[in-house]
């Protein structure tokens, strides 16, 4: 039932069940304070692309005291470079 990225699809009882990416048998103060018994239905989703087809994952390693610090921040303001595909991870 889920398509966004790391969700799952929990149940809240026998009728109802919903994407989330956690769930918590708590009272649910976004649900009127209803519990939700969890249980897992299906496996957690990979997601889909959400800035376009096919879907693009980058990263970026970089040197802290050298010049990429400054412009990787500057790409970063722009969403621009890497930080415009649809997953990305920056490693120093």
């Amino acid at each position: 039932c889920c398509h966004a990225v790391n969700h799952q699809c929990f149940a809240k009882n026998e009728f109802w069940g919903s994407c989330r990416e956690s769930c918590s048998t708590e009272p649910d103060p976004n649900d009127g304070n209803y519990t939700w018994s969890c249980k897992p239905l299906g496996s957690r989703s990979w997601g889909l692309a959400i800035k376009g087809y096919p879907s693009l994952y980058c990263f970026s390693l970089f040197m802290p005291e050298g010049y990429e610090g400054p412009l990787l921040k500057a790409h970063l303001k722009e969403n621009a470079g890497i930080f415009s595909c649809d997953g990305y991870d920056v490693f120093a």
